[in-house]
């Protein structure tokens, strides 16, 4: 088996560890970055991504990438845990089935020997950003960059072109965010702009051409 071969066949392993069963008409798709970064992301119609089949804690990677949107304890080292004064979720199927709600969802993935960790995450759904999250120990070390521009490169090879609904994507930032102001500023350097500015969130939007 060579090199290429041996590494989709780990990440494959990993992902689908446990058993891990998918909703009708969802599925998984793989996208080499560069390097060691790959990108794993989504087709699928609006809703649950993981059967109810599935381990309820699905597998290590998902439990990871799950604590990464938002932690246990909601001890701040989750994206969204400024957003939760609890965690609800009692098993991690139904966190990731949140937020893996959108039809596309992308996760930028470190591969090593025999491991793959989650980097960064995001979703899209008609035209909006959503889920913008990166690993709270992986922060300042422009991943999301990374995956941003891994998006778009997938737009100009129509990877993902048929789910775009116009040549613009745009985003809620909301001002309860406690990084309010170096988020605003990293979209910006992304070449978002603001397009309203609201007494709770700021909306940014970014042209492209598809």
């Amino acid at each position: 088996m060579d090199f290429k071969k041996k590494v989709i066949t780990t990440i494959s392993e990993k992902i689908y560890r446990n058993n891990i069963i998918l909703c009708y008409d969802c599925e998984f798709y793989l996208s080499h970055v560069r390097d060691k970064y790959f990108c794993i992301f989504t087709r699928k119609p609006m809703g649950n991504l993981f059967d109810k089949k599935c381990n309820s804690n699905l597998n290590s990677f998902f439990k990871k990438l799950g604590c990464m949107l938002l932690s246990d304890n909601i001890n701040g080292e989750g994206c969204f845990d400024y957003e939760n004064k609890s965690n609800n979720f009692k098993i991690k199927r139904d966190l990731l089935n949140n937020y893996f709600n959108c039809p596309l969802n992308l996760i930028l993935i470190r591969f090593s020997v025999n491991k793959i960790k989650p980097i960064s995450f995001f979703s899209l759904d008609k035209g909006f950003l959503w889920n913008v999250c990166t690993n709270i120990d992986e922060r300042n070390k422009g991943y999301m960059n990374l995956l941003f521009n891994h998006f778009l490169k997938l737009i100009k090879r129509n990877d993902i072109k048929d789910m775009l609904i116009k040549n613009k994507v745009e985003l809620y930032l909301l001002k309860i965010n406690p990084n309010f102001d170096k988020i605003k500023s990293l979209y910006e350097d992304f070449g978002f702009k603001l397009k309203k500015e609201l007494e709770d969130k700021s909306i940014m939007e970014l042209e492209f051409i598809k």
